[in-house]
């Protein structure tokens, strides 16, 4: 939980400060005011890393740093941006280490518009959804991805090259093959964890029964997906090495929705789709609190303008006892949702 945040050089904020509820924050503001920056510093503070973009891109033009300072039941944490060094995170003054820092997490969960273009959105966007989650949740899962990420940029670096040959490549295929195994796992471990949950919330939020599944899609299998996935690399050289781009592995997967023995991807209405979305969310909520041991904060970017009235009272029935900071540009619609006073007012204003 925060209490206090304070901005310096961050996008649009010169130097801001904002006092925190522990309950429920409103943050109040036409658009382009910088709402959504609030809620990026915040997930920093808590992630040392932005959810769009690059860290970098956060410092003021002009300026050659951005800053953070929190306080809060996580202790008094700082994050020093100053490109072109990673973000540096301070706790109670002592300055954490890159592998350090995942373990001084502050659990966070995100829900913006972006997350209703989840269905029809590409491939990528789900499979950043499955990373995103998962990164969060195991600090070696973040690791792989991050190792996965570097290998696959080099050999994709390589199949441009004239004359190359398939041993060039075969220790990226034994980098990709180690760690693209343990993404392949993570992922179908986590599509398991959810269809437990879904198909259950799902209906509770449409307010009738329905059937909802995930399935992920691979070209690899689950059995033994290290030599699986090696084996795959080598037999599509000849493939990749023409389209200059490496063509099997997790970064290629996908998730398919289906709802009741329907496409969700063409079939789902946008209001189906917004009580799928919804549902991972609170299921998301749940996860990270359960492997924690404390409640994530959420971060609620305008999404009360994309629910209607039924939704948005089944996300603040299961959102409750949490922190949370919702950004809107219409008060009303939002209060009208609490009683007894049980919010707090932030305007965006920094005059």
């Amino acid at each position: 939980m925060y209490t206090l945040l304070r901005l310096q050089n961050f996008r649009n904020y010169d130097d801001y400060a904002l006092e925190l509820d522990e309950g429920v924050n409103i943050v109040v503001g036409p658009n382009a005011s910088g709402k959504t920056n609030l809620l990026e510093a915040l997930y920093m503070i808590s992630r040392a890393k932005t959810f769009r973009g690059r860290a970098k891109e956060v410092v003021q033009d002009a300026k050659d740093w951005s800053r953070l300072d929190s306080q809060g039941s996580n202790g008094d944490r700082t994050l020093k941006i100053q490109p072109p060094a990673q973000p540096r995170l301070i706790i109670e003054g002592k300055e954490l280490k890159r592998n350090e820092k995942w373990q001084k997490n502050v659990p966070v969960v995100l829900f913006d518009p972006e997350d209703l273009r989840l269905l029809r959105g590409s491939p990528q966007r789900r499979r950043d959804y499955l990373d995103n989650t998962l990164s969060q949740a195991d600090h070696n899962y973040a690791l792989h991805l991050s190792r996965y990420q570097r290998a696959l940029a080099q050999r994709n670096r390589l199949l441009k090259k004239e004359n190359l040959s398939d041993d060039e490549l075969f220790v990226w295929d034994l980098k990709l093959a180690e760690h693209g195994s343990e993404l392949l796992i993570g992922r179908r471990a986590l599509v398991k964890g959810l269809n437990e949950r879904l198909g259950e919330l799902y209906s509770k939020i449409a307010g009738q029964k329905h059937g909802l599944f995930i399935t992920y899609s691979a070209r690899i299998g689950e059995k033994d997906p290290k030599n699986q996935l090696l084996k795959g690399l080598h037999d599509n050289f000849n493939y990749d090495y023409r389209q200059g781009f490496t063509s099997i592995g997790p970064h290629r997967d996908d998730l398919n929705f289906t709802l009741d023995d329907s496409d969700a991807h063409t079939h789902a209405s946008r209001g189906e789709t917004r009580s799928l979305v919804l549902a991972l969310k609170i299921i998301e909520a749940e996860m990270s609190e359960k492997i924690h041991g404390q409640k994530p904060i959420i971060l609620l970017d305008d999404v009360f303008s994309e629910l209607d009235a039924s939704r948005r009272r089944y996300l603040i029935e299961h959102l409750h006892d949490h922190q949370v900071i919702i950004t809107t540009t219409d008060a009303d619609a939002v209060i009208d949702h609490f009683s007894g006073g049980e919010y707090k007012i932030i305007p965006t204003s920094q005059n």
